[in-house]
């Protein structure tokens, strides 16, 4: 149901009997059709819409198919069954922080890549063997270094031009 009428004179609460044209849906006849109405009833049937809505998208959240009331979450990728009590406000508020905290991880992931270049090729393949989750020690007997003090050195000054460029090019 959309009214020719703008949306501000109606939410203004203009309940005056000067009459306007809406368009409204007929659903016995499927078809939209021009309705003269008071200001005061085209506004309650814009919140009557809205209202509608609303209870249609809480209906629709809490009847999906089977394999959508699967989320998989975050840590080893298992899968657990929503929580059919979550009020659907506090489910919405979880799924925008989600979005934001994978949208966080990824600009940071973004942000040592491209600041990788700052570093020595030494320095550079030092920081990629640890983002491969190795052991000091590990790398040390990879890259053919005498012991892993040589790695830590080079893993301390990594970091402290990472921070340093990273801190410059967010100013």
């Amino acid at each position: 149901m959309s009214e020719e009428l703008s949306k501000n004179e109606i939410e203004q609460k203009d309940d005056s009997k000067e009459m306007v044209v809406i368009k409204y849906h007929d659903r016995i006849h499927n078809q939209w059709i021009d309705v003269e109405v008071t200001k005061e009833v085209a506004r309650f049937m814009e919140s009557d819409r809205k209202n509608r809505k609303r209870a249609q998208d809480k209906f629709e959240h809490y009847n999906k198919q089977f394999d959508e009331v699967f989320v998989p979450s975050k840590p080893n990728n298992e899968r657990f069954l929503c929580d059919p009590n979550a009020d659907y406000e506090t489910i919405k508020e979880n799924e925008r922080k989600e979005k934001f905290e994978e949208f966080e991880i990824e600009h940071n992931r973004v942000l040592v890549e491209n600041s990788l270049d700052c570093l020595t090729p030494d320095q550079r393949e030092v920081v990629e063997l640890v983002l491969q989750n190795l052991s000091y020690s590990e790398i040390a007997e990879r890259l053919g270094l005498e012991n892993k003090q040589i790695v830590t050195n080079r893993m301390r000054r990594a970091k402290k031009k990472l921070r340093k460029f990273i801190k410059d090019t967010e100013n």
